[in-house]
């Protein structure tokens, strides 16, 4: 025991506060700001002792890296003559245990009490922390109400940086011995078993805490520490209802599933069974996670379900502009639930397809080949957000699960990831850490921000210049909101790429800012497909570093290999490479993952088949299209470039035609300019050229639409002329140079195969 008025470096010991299995506890005086402090000493006798030291510098650096309202602050650490010691900010009030004093509390402050430690927990979990001692003795509540976490004494960090490599000691007190770490009557049942460990293991703990809580006594009980340790892997215990019966029956269902003997059957993460408290304590009907009593459970023999189709959520509210919510919370869905390991995941193209309709559950699994379906509706009112969702398994109906969030706008962002546990928990997959972390993390925790986000994609996917436009305002205001928000970087790099590949923007002016937002994205979240399917498109077309693009497109796969997009846009680079074996594959897969997709199927005909000099294919493939949606102008489009190689010069020309009375569109003056050349009407081909001339006067117009028709006006060197112009711009169509049938009449010129090396790709033998 230090005596009073000694110093510990800058500290002055005033009074004892307590002693503990760590070492005694002081209160103090720091000279040097003038507050008084908190500070924990490991007695000398135990400064010798290795495993106490290990423990005092697992404690000191897990709660270092911690900062959360709801977790004790550290403010320094030493070693004054021997003794180790940490300075901790100055707590009045109790521990928890002082609190119940063998009684109860009200149910409402037991539950505010537990969703505060959740959410320590929850923060303590995002660094790799799990405390493995949650307890009512680690557990302080100030005269004010805050509740703080104490002792990290027997943290496990999960970065082994952190941990510098030692062994994990052994407990004091009530402490097991050996591997197994914690103090009897609050150990979860894997942690008895000595098994690995994750955050569901102090959630098991925390239920412990809220039974006694709300009861007053321990739920797990024994004349000794091995009889606890059977009950708790082997018995029930009373139920809630019993013992405290005014407690409302969705605490007892909540503390019910933190108690659950296997860590699948409790809630994914302590966010989660915080969100589940405070939706109880605000009177929310949505009791996020709850067992649902009526679920059917997956029998036994049928552990998974490997595909699904996520239907668009309806929006049921009054507000038509809630539409973007519902369509972005849809899709977040989708993103999320493809990176689970097994399963397909129907593309946001496909479900959007059956917006509105009315069409049965078993019919969408039959047209969509899914073993189950998630639908579900949204409901804005005021400052808060509903949603309503259930999974259905398509073979028969019958409802698997199902759930309601009531949830302020303030939570919106975590929203998704909410549901998608709660799917992941039913589709039962095994997850990976690197799986559960991306699962877990929401891209961003400004729901301003995140409307933004979603807004953006909206206008985005319209394809209009105006839409795209209007959607990188919206991103750069979710991008001021949150500086560190990466799927907005995402979604500025897209909406450039579009910009300049749709030609509404020039290359050079495009592609440079897609380049920057992509990399900006990465260097935020390295793990985020989508940027390395941005950043593949912008090597591939603007720098035309193909081995740069191809490994971006691979990276992507290799994160999310249920991403559609990348299967379709690694499957056009391969296709520009002369890989047509390996594109088709590519695309075929793109259509597996969203079967309804009408630009993959055209992609596929283009790039597949066209550019593989299988014109009757391609053509075949592209009037499929056709039939499920006539008025589709990308497919007259293509279908005019195989018709036209094919010799087939009237069939091309009605399908330019009827692309451009659908959609106005400067490629397809081109493509007319062009079809005429062939057909030998040159007046019509050159007032394609003049034509594209007077566009330019008020937009971008590449020339490489100039050059296309004056290939088909057999004009070769202007053709020659206008795509040494285009790759000056670096124009869109350039990485086709290898691919593309329009070119072959150049390619035994000198100057196209300058052209070819310049671009990076070789001539086509």
């Amino acid at each position: 025991m230090l005596a009073i008025g000694t110093r510990l470096g800058p500290y002055e010991i005033l009074a004892p506060l307590g002693q503990g299995g760590m070492g005694e506890v002081y209160r103090a005086r720091d000279i040097r700001l003038d507050r008084d402090v908190a500070v924990k000493v490991v007695p000398e006798g135990f400064a010798r002792d290795a495993d106490r030291l290990v423990r005092f510098e697992r404690e000191a650096k897990a709660v270092a890296a911690l900062a959360h309202p709801n977790i004790l602050v550290l403010y320094d650490i030493g070693c004054e003559q021997g003794m180790p010691f940490a300075v901790t900010e100055l707590l009045d009030g109790s521990t928890l245990r002082g609190r119940l004093a063998g009684a109860s509390l009200p149910w409402r402050e037991a539950v505010e009490l537990g969703a505060a430690v959740a959410a320590g927990l929850a923060a303590a979990h995002a660094k790799g922390i799990i405390h493995r001692d949650i307890k009512p003795e680690n557990l302080f509540v100030t005269h004010e109400g805050r509740l703080k976490i104490l002792d990290f004494g027997l943290a496990r960090l999960e970065n082994p940086a952190a941990d510098s490599g030692r062994t994990q000691p052994h407990g004091a007190g009530e402490t097991m011995p050996g591997n197994v770490v914690g103090t009897v009557g609050y150990m979860s049942p894997e942690q008895l078993r000595g098994l690995p460990l994750d955050g569901r293991s102090d959630l098991f703990s925390l239920g412990c805490v809220l039974y006694e809580a709300l009861t007053g006594q321990k739920p797990f009980r024994g004349r000794t520490p091995v009889e606890v340790a059977v009950a708790i892997l082997h018995d029930e215990p009373p139920p809630l209802s019993r013992l405290a019966p005014e407690t409302p029956g969705e605490v007892e269902q909540a503390v019910a599933r933190c108690l659950a003997k296997e860590a699948s059957d409790r809630y994914p993460a302590a966010r989660e069974l915080g969100l589940a408290l405070q939706a109880i304590l605000h009177g929310s009907e949505a009791t996020l996670s709850l067992p649902a009593p009526r679920r059917r459970k997956l029998p036994r023999g049928r552990e998974t379900i490997g595909s699904l189709a996520v239907l668009p959520l309806a929006n049921a509210s009054l507000d038509p502009d809630a539409e973007y919510l519902s369509d972005g919370i849809t899709e977040s869905l989708i993103n999320l639930l493809s990176q689970l390991p097994g399963l397909r995941v129907m593309a946001r193209s496909t479900v959007f397809r059956y917006k509105g309709s009315e069409i049965d559950v078993r019919e969408i699994g039959r047209t969509l080949k899914v073993r189950a379906v998630l639908a579900g509706q949204l409901i804005q009112r005021q400052d808060r957000l509903i949603v309503k969702a259930e999974l259905v398994d398509a073979a028969d109906g019958s409802q698997l699960w199902s759930g309601k969030y009531d949830r302020p706008f303030s939570e919106i962002p975590i929203l998704e990831q909410a549901i998608a546990h709660e799917i992941a928990e039913n589709l039962r997959p095994r997850l990976t850490r690197d799986q559960k972390r991306r699962l877990d993390r929401p891209q961003t925790k400004n729901p301003e921000a995140y409307q933004c986000y979603l807004q953006g994609r909206r206008h985005w996917n319209k394809r209009t210049a105006e839409g795209l436009k209007k959607s990188i305002q919206l991103f750069e205001k979710a991008i001021d909101l949150d500086p560190t928000y990466a799927l907005a970087f995402v979604g500025m790099a897209d909406a450039y790429v579009n910009l300049g590949g749709w030609g509404y923007l020039p290359f050079r002016e495009a592609y440079p800012r897609a380049k920057a937002a992509a990399l900006r994205a990465l260097a935020l979240d390295d793990d985020l497909a989508e940027a390395h399917v941005s950043l593949g498109m912008v090597h591939k077309e603007y720098d035309w570093d193909w081995p740069s693009a191809g490994r971006e497109y691979r990276r992507a796969l290799e994160l999310n290999p249920n991403y559609a997009v990348a299967h379709q846009w690694y499957g056009e680079y391969l296709a520009c490479m002369g890989q047509f074996p390996e594109a088709i594959a590519s695309f075929q897969r793109a259509i597996e993952l969203d079967p309804l997709s009408l630009i993959m199927r055209a992609t596929l005909g283009r790039h597949g088949y066209y550019f593989a000099r299988q014109y009757d294919q391609a053509i075949a493939e592209l009037r499929k299209i056709l039939e499920l949606d006539e008025d589709f102008w990308v497919a007259h489009h293509f279908l005019s470039l195989a018709y036209a190689q094919a010799g087939q010069l009237q069939e091309a020309l009605a399908e330019a035609e009827a692309a451009r009375r659908l959609d106005d569109n400067r490629e397809i003056v081109m493509v007319l300019g062009y079809i005429y050349g062939l057909a030998g009407r040159r007046p019509e081909a050159h007032e394609a050229l003049e034509e594209l001339q007077q566009l330019s006067q008020n937009q971008h117009v590449s020339a490489m639409f100039r050059a296309l028709v004056a290939i088909g006006l057999g004009e070769h060197e202007r053709a020659l002329d206008y795509l040494d112009q285009a790759c000056v711009e670096r124009a869109q169509m350039l990485s086709e140079l290898k691919v593309e049938a329009a070119f072959d009449p150049l390619r035994s010129h000198p100057r196209f195969v300058d052209l070819l090396r310049k671009v990076g790709l070789e001539s086509r033998s």
